[in-house]
């Protein structure tokens, strides 16, 4: 590599605003191959949605359950899903080494069980979508099933995603920030920022909360719907509030996969917890819990699994307890002009966590290497939907293109 280019890449200083799966993930990759970055974070890094998430890495019950299956770019999407599945076969084994708790990492799949006859045509429609989509998906019978998960309700039958997984949520971005903080990322907590500063239209920094500004080469946008004072409205996401419970069980009570029912999923994490969630409330930023919603959860959990029978723990989650759902629910990453924005679907940031690190990096040599903004592209502000993974797809290529005549 010419030796300018190099000195350019290393001096690059990065700004990322939110300490969560993504932007940790992108802090960790960056800063290890030279980058000098800074995490701006609101609250604890590793805190906010990531932590009170269910540390789910569906996506193929994501593509078959959650997507129109109309829609022209579902099957790109899917895949987008499944590359962000695939890393974390390498990336489990890489981040356990910053945490001496377990990861929790498994690929055992998830699992849609049906209890009554209309979940059935459910399993159906998802099944259809599944197999429009390329994503691998088994239906099996009521003793298949039984036998599958003798700790779930008996059922009717039950459609399986053999490639999902799950891992720790919690311990997770524990293990983020000690791997960007050990690669020379400055991970600063309790820090809030208002707004981005610009200078003749291009983005050069941002203006922390008590009006001090901080310049960069680059700024990338992970906190989630928590939403800056001058960003454009086409790059504005919907806060989606959830509220959560835990039981104690014994992990060899719980089932041994995921569960995603029709109104509740079910998570068995080391230490003996079970966590059941989750509602849906867009538009809610606040950490306020109600006893109806907390109820109807117990009820439901208990419902599709009878072990749990002791009182449910509340899972509070940090002030910054946001998830995002855009449009379509997508996770991708959005450029205005020297911006990168994250933009993750619920649970998306630990499912796609992985991609971003990797992506983060040849889009600031895009940057660097002064591309024009159509070339550096990879979603335009106002693309933060689903129509967004086409464009990410399309510059694939232009991107490998890059790094072969740039080194």
């Amino acid at each position: 590599m010419p030796g300018p280019i190099l000195a350019q890449r290393l001096s690059a200083h990065v700004l990322i605003v939110g300490g969560g799966a993504a932007g940790l993930a992108c802090a960790w990759r960056l800063s290890s191959q030279g980058a000098r970055v800074t995490v701006l974070e609101a609250g604890c890094a590793g805190g906010g949605a990531l932590w009170a998430s269910g540390g789910m890495l569906a996506a193929g019950f994501e593509s078959s359950f959650e997507l129109e299956p109309d829609h022209a770019l579902a099957r790109p999407f899917a895949e987008f899903l499944h590359e962000g599945l695939i890393h974390w076969a390498e990336w489990a084994p890489q981040l356990s080494v910053f945490t001496d708790q377990p990861l929790g990492y498994e690929q055992k799949g998830s699992i849609a069980p049906a209890f009554e006859p209309t979940d059935l045509f459910r399993l159906d429609v998802a099944a259809t979508l599944a197999e429009q989509l390329g994503v691998p998906a088994t239906r099996v019978d009521a003793q298949t099933l039984a036998s599958l998960e003798p700790h779930l309700t008996p059922g009717l039958g039950a459609l399986i995603f053999a490639h999902d997984g799950q891992l720790d949520n919690r311990v997770l971005g524990g293990a983020l920030a000690q791997a960007a903080r050990q690669s020379g990322a400055d991970i600063r907590e309790g820090v809030r920022v208002d707004a981005l500063d610009r200078t003749g239209g291009q983005v050069t920094g941002v203006v922390l909360a008590e009006g001090q500004i901080l310049s960069a080469d680059l700024v990338i946008l992970a906190s989630g719907a928590e939403r800056l004072a001058n960003v454009p409205l086409s790059a504005a996401m919907t806060p989606v509030k959830g509220q959560m419970i835990s039981f104690s069980v014994p992990r060899s009570a719980c089932p041994k996969r995921v569960v995603r029912g029709v109104s509740i999923y079910l998570a068995a994490k080391p230490g003996d917890r079970l966590i059941a969630g989750a509602s849906v409330e867009p538009g809610h930023d606040n950490t306020s819990t109600d006893p109806d919603t907390l109820e109807r959860l117990t009820e439901a959990a208990r419902r599709v699994a009878p072990a749990p029978r002791d009182p449910p723990v509340l899972l509070r989650s940090l002030p910054d307890r946001l998830n995002i759902d855009p449009e379509h629910r997508l996770g991708g990453v959005a450029q205005l002009m020297s911006v990168l924005q994250c933009v993750l679907a619920i649970e998306g940031s630990q499912l796609l966590g992985r991609f971003f690190g990797l992506e983060a990096r040849p889009l600031l040599d895009d940057h660097q290497r002064k591309a024009s903004v159509e070339d550096g592209l990879h979603f335009l502000p106002g693309e933060v939907g689903l129509a967004g993974v086409e464009r990410h797809i399309a510059h694939r290529e232009a991107i490998a293109r890059g790094r072969e005549l740039f080194g």
